[in-house]
């Protein structure tokens, strides 16, 4: 009997898609400001708003949420900055943000936040992955703050760890070793570590793993969301990445990993259409492109040297802003979002979800090359033994290419309108 998949935020027996966008916002806000000063600037709306990007600037807490203060946790203030990160007393690397979640004035839930690298130091702080060693600089303030979830009535289940990139190596480290510190406290809570590398139980030494990031001898995890790329202007050009994709590649191999923490692609998955489809080691290909390139350039999935994925059945993920989305050499789903979209599809079987906004799909040949029919739920389906099935949601417009010029077609409540 094959074994069923899961969806893709499912932990622990249940859906957790939003534990995990709560989660996440945690690990950017303290990523952010581990940086210190410079965070100002980054979390910024007027910065935003000059520079023209789209990236997500929003690096306050979840709503409910609240930095927890060294008063309240009975811990040195000097060990805390004016940003709310602790560091530990023998280690300025050893950095984390403790917050809590309060509901009706009382506090149910508490965030442990590793921060990622953020200086030098941290660097170093690699070598400590191996065997969990790098947790010998955070025992004093998860102690600190287990003796404080207790005496607020809470358990370890009621606790939740995350990070991003060191941030989220660390967070997998605790996983680890959560049987012994602080007496096992640890045991139940809830991990979502983000954009890290495995770290733990791996039947490999630091050196290997070392080798693996610098020349690329990349491998593939079962289980795990190795396959969602974001597709920004880096990784649109042709070329990427211009090297080899490697630890060494700082303007190209690390794009992704630097600008991540400016995007919320896990907010996009889990309102995606298609979300409930999305299971284990999917292909999801999400739009993070520019502006100034977003509306000249297709996102799709493309081969590219870290694309072992390339040619399987994929999800194709847009934005509230008006994307291009073209389907790949599998069987595809598309989603729109807002925004006026454009869906480019060829002989595949696809799906699009226009969602809000006006939405033409092109596909190839005539009109007469599809059978064509309206369902009772509003899905357009366009069968044709040449160009495959098609299933289109909330599409205004249809393209056909294979005329001299191409004809478009209203998509009315009984019938395709002729434009052209």
């Amino acid at each position: 009997m094959q074994e069923k998949k899961l969806a893709i935020f499912d932990y622990k027996g249940q859906g957790a898609s939003e534990d995990v966008i709560e989660a996440y916002q945690l690990a950017r806000v303290s990523q952010i400001n581990a940086f210190g000063g410079i965070s100002l600037l980054v979390d910024n709306r007027v910065v935003k708003l000059f520079s023209g990007s789209d990236y997500d600037t929003n690096f306050d807490l979840p709503s409910g949420w609240r930095e927890l203060l060294p008063s309240e946790l009975d811990v040195d203030p000097s060990l805390c900055d004016g940003l709310g990160i602790y560091s530990s007393a023998t280690s300025s690397s050893a950095q984390v943000k403790i917050t809590g979640k309060f509901e009706n004035g009382q506090l149910t839930e508490i965030g442990v936040a590793f921060a990622g690298t953020s200086d030098f130091g941290d660097v170093l702080a690699y070598l400590d992955l191996e065997d969990q060693r790098i947790m010998s600089g955070f025992e004093r303030i998860l102690d600190v703050k287990a003796s404080f979830a207790q005496a607020n009535g809470l358990i370890g289940s009621d606790i939740t760890v995350t990070g991003y990139s060191l941030g989220g190596a660390v967070t997998n480290a605790l996983s680890f070793k959560s049987g012994v510190i602080s007496n096992g406290f640890y045991a139940d809570s809830n991990y979502f570590g983000f954009a890290y590398r495995a770290v733990g139980d791996v039947d490999e030494s630091l050196v290997a793993g070392l080798y693996e990031v610098v020349f690329n001898d990349d491998k593939t995890f079962i289980g795990s969301t190795d396959n969602i790329v974001l597709f920004d202007d880096v990784y649109a050009n042709p070329l990427f990445p211009l090297g080899i994709f490697s630890l060494l590649n700082v303007t190209n191999g690390w794009a992704a990993h630097v600008c991540g923490v400016f995007e919320t692609p896990y907010t996009t998955l889990a309102n995606s259409t298609f979300y409930d489809e999305i299971q284990t080691d999917p292909t999801v290909v999400i739009a993070a492109l520019s502006p100034v390139l977003r509306g000249i350039t297709r996102v799709s999935d493309v081969s590219r040297m870290t694309s072992d994925y390339y040619g399987s059945d994929a999800f194709l993920l847009g934005t509230d802003a008006g994307d291009k989305l073209r389907d790949g050499q599998g069987n595809d789903a598309l989603d729109g979002f807002g925004g006026d979209d454009h869906f480019d599809l060829s002989t595949s079987t696809d799906r699009v979800a226009g969602c809000a906004g006006k939405d033409e799909v092109f596909v190839e040949g005539k009109v007469l090359d599809y059978d064509i029919y309206l369902h009772d739920d509003g899905v357009l389906y366009m069968e044709s033994d040449t160009y495959g099935l098609k299933a289109l949601a909330d599409v205004e417009q249809v393209t056909f290419k294979g005329y001299w010029i191409d004809r478009t077609f209203d998509v009315e409540s009984n019938k395709l309108d002729s434009r052209s």
